[in-house]
């Protein structure tokens, strides 16, 4: 007799996001990794990432729920480069017995245009948390998001824009392994990320035949921040629901946000809130039902 286990509500306030390093018991845990969509992402975590991680070859991060690994994501440094031609120069080629072999003949390798880059190598969802989850939806208030979308924007979004702060990073980019399907191109377009059409970039031989996909990074710190804007807009409704009005210095204190207007348009746009007809500068729910 096979036993139906109740399915839980995903908790993203028991949410963490840590290298893989950073715990010695990640080892076991990342035994009972599994993505049946691309199972060499869960092989290479199993098998190649604890390696990575000792010796500098990629940072490797767990998003997990308490002790469950909800799913985990890597980044490293990269270029791209921009030429005149497909072919660059300083890459030759020789016949040997197992075919042919590419090598570059010359040092310097001629392109009109390097560009510093950060690649997210890997970002991938763990079946045995997902299967376990009654939905796959993270509310915020009025506010929904997919896990992978929450999970970009509140862990990997920041990681990346703060190293672009730090060193200078005008891209990110990754590759798109979704095996002729598109539902992980049109996955990734949602977090506008677009084909690369103007750039170039090294490829080893498992990314040979996928499609790179880039953002910019000044367009990832505005959608980043959109994002942002709507978790300090979820503390406002938070307070109402237990406030009778808001006004724009508790507001501030809040929020922490000096343009406090970006929030209270975005509310009022929502027709989640409204002026209080009695005081100026004062909010009060519009919608009951929140």
């Amino acid at each position: 007799m096979n036993r139906k286990y109740k399915k839980s509500k995903i908790e993203i306030n028991k949410y963490t996001c840590s290298r893989l390093l950073s715990d010695h018991n990640n080892k076991a845990l990342i035994s009972t990794f599994s993505c049946s969509k691309n199972p060499s992402l869960a092989a290479h975590l199993k098998r190649k990432a604890w390696f990575e991680e000792q010796n500098n070859k990629r940072a490797h991060f767990l998003v997990k729920e308490d002790n469950k690994i909800v799913l985990y994501f890597s980044l490293q440094c990269g270029i791209l480069v921009q030429a005149h031609k497909k072919i660059l120069s300083g890459i030759n080629h020789r016949e040997t017995d197992t075919g042919t072999e590419y090598f570059i003949d010359d040092d310097i390798i001629d392109v009109t245009k390097t560009i510093p880059a950060i690649e997210l190598s890997h970002f991938c969802v763990n079946d045995s948390y997902r299967n376990k989850k009654s939905e796959w939806v993270v509310y915020n208030g009025p506010f929904t998001y997919k896990v992978g979308e929450y999970c970009f924007y509140q862990y990997v979004a920041p990681i990346v824009i703060d190293i672009a702060e730090k060193v200078g990073v005008e891209i990110l980019y990754l590759f798109c392994a979704d095996e002729g399907s598109d539902k992980l191109l049109e996955y990734y377009s949602s977090l506008n990320f677009k084909i690369m059409d103007d750039m170039a970039c090294v490829r080893s031989d498992y990314e040979s035949n996928l499609s790179c996909l880039t953002q910019k990074i000044c367009d990832l710190k505005k959608s980043t921040q959109e994002f942002m804007n709507e978790k300090k807009a979820n503390d406002i409704l938070t307070y109402l629901k237990t406030h009778k009005n808001i006004s724009i210095q508790k507001i501030k204190k809040i929020t922490e946000l000096s343009n406090t207007y970006v929030l209270l348009n975005k509310l009022i746009k929502e027709n989640l809130i409204e002026e209080d007809s009695e005081r100026k500068h004062t909010y009060v729910l519009k919608q009951k039902s929140l």
